[in-house]
């Protein structure tokens, strides 16, 4: 019998060359399109509502929050 493994459909890994990311890859394509709002500045961005400490993802903010991260009391001046 052949013991060799068959790999069907093997696609490549969507990367991006964008900011100097040097065709860095994401395992899914909503993740290289989370990556590049993210990097454009086009993601909404949430803030720590005891320190103002700013995150473009709200589950960072909530580690952070739950983690007791801050390390400044109340957000910055704008």
């Amino acid at each position: 019998s052949d013991s060799s493994i068959r790999i069907l459909n093997q696609r490549p890994k969507p990367q991006c060359w964008e900011h100097g990311c040097n065709g860095r890859q994401f395992s899914t394509f909503s993740n290289l399109l989370r990556h590049q709002r993210e990097k454009s500045g086009t993601a909404a961005k949430s803030y720590c509502p005891k320190c103002g400490a700013e995150f473009t993802r709200t589950t960072a903010r909530n580690g952070h929050l739950a983690h007791d991260k801050c390390t400044k009391q109340g957000r910055p001046s704008e």
